[in-house]
């Protein structure tokens, strides 16, 4: 009788995901809350920082660097602490949200609405970002599926001596 339930329940969130009904689509994250009705609108002190986390990883800061700039110039994170977590600088990176898109899950398929809500950053400028990430990466898939780690320049590797 519990496993009926639960799945009935799962059902109803899967239909409600695949409809653009569910509520997971209105979530805020930093940069964004929602009023009363649960629409997203900007707030625009912290859409200025989103704004300049994705301008500085353009430029071709780490996301350490990212990291030591804001906390240099006393910017709050999203949790209202002094420090910045690498973490949440990744996620605001890879988040559509900021691009007006709001995208859920519903087992292993993503459900995406554009047009959601207000953008905060153009897509393009998205786009440039998840480019940008994909080619610093230093993490490679194996043939079987594991990721493995890329030497890059700044490997240090043992050349040998001539």
């Amino acid at each position: 009788r519990n496993l009926n339930l639960s799945e009935n329940i799962k059902w109803d969130i899967r239909r409600k995901i695949e409809n653009g009904s569910s509520p997971v689509y209105d979530r805020p994250c930093y940069g964004y809350h929602a009023d009363e009705t649960a629409e997203l609108f900007v707030v625009q002190e912290e859409a200025a920082v989103v704004r300049r986390i994705f301008a500085m990883y353009l430029c071709g800061m780490s996301i350490l660097k990212i990291k030591s700039a804001l906390e240099a110039e006393g910017i709050m994170s999203p949790t209202g602490k002094s420090t910045w977590s690498k973490r949440t600088i990744d996620l605001i990176l890879s988040n559509k949200k900021y691009c007006g898109s709001s995208v859920a899950k519903s087992g292993k398929d993503p459900y995406e609405i554009e047009n959601h809500h207000e953008q905060v950053i153009s897509p393009e400028v998205f786009q440039q970002v998840q480019t940008a990430r994909a080619e610093r990466t230093n993490i490679e898939i194996g043939e079987d599926g594991r990721k493995l780690r890329r030497s890059t320049k700044f490997t240090s590797v043992k050349v040998p001596e001539r």
